[in-house]
């Protein structure tokens, strides 16, 4: 069974991969602090950062049964959550920012495509750089309307699937 994808709510990815029949895990691959002045301007900007602010990065491979289904990069605005620890990005972070941090998570804002993963990518993967993934990257806000996290995270495609409800039309 692949793993179900609703864009219209916030599930972390253990839920998912349970509600599939499968087992969840997670592999920390990077988790660091660096400065703002060391990451994209883009992302930078994305989590309305500055200077010599710190961010939290970590890499994460999620897998279910064993197989890779996502790979993500994500920057954590710092000043949110500054004892943020090893043991919780390898956990869920969603209960980890609104238990243990006190966050309250409003929502994301999501794009989301295919492309082709690059060599690094499809290793993690464990797929070929001519499988395309589904790229989702986001940008999540608490609920005063300020970014927390900003991320990057590429879906096994044969393993995912993303589902949405319409509707009703609007006149």
């Amino acid at each position: 069974a692949v793993i179900d994808y609703d864009v219209r709510s916030f599930v972390g990815f253990p839920e998912k991969a349970r509600a599939a029949g499968k087992t969840p895990s997670t592999e920390l691959i990077t988790f660091g602090k660096l400065t703002v002045a060391e990451v994209d301007g883009a992302i930078a900007a994305a989590l309305q950062a500055a200077g010599e602010e710190l961010l939290w990065e970590m890499e994460r491979l999620r897998l279910a049964d064993g197989v890779p289904v996502i790979w993500e990069h994500r920057y954590v605005a710092h000043r949110h959550c500054p004892k943020l620890t090893k043991s919780q990005a390898e956990g869920s972070l969603y209960r980890a920012w609104t238990e243990t941090h006190g966050l309250v998570i409003a929502g994301a804002n999501e794009v989301i495509r295919a492309v082709l993963p690059t060599k690094a990518e499809a290793r993690h993967l464990r797929t070929t750089t001519k499988t395309p993934v589904l790229e989702v990257t986001s940008i999540g806000f608490l609920d005063d309307n300020r970014p927390l996290w900003w991320e990057r995270t590429l879906y096994r495609s044969d393993q995912y699937e993303f589902h949405s409800r319409l509707g009703p039309i609007q006149s």
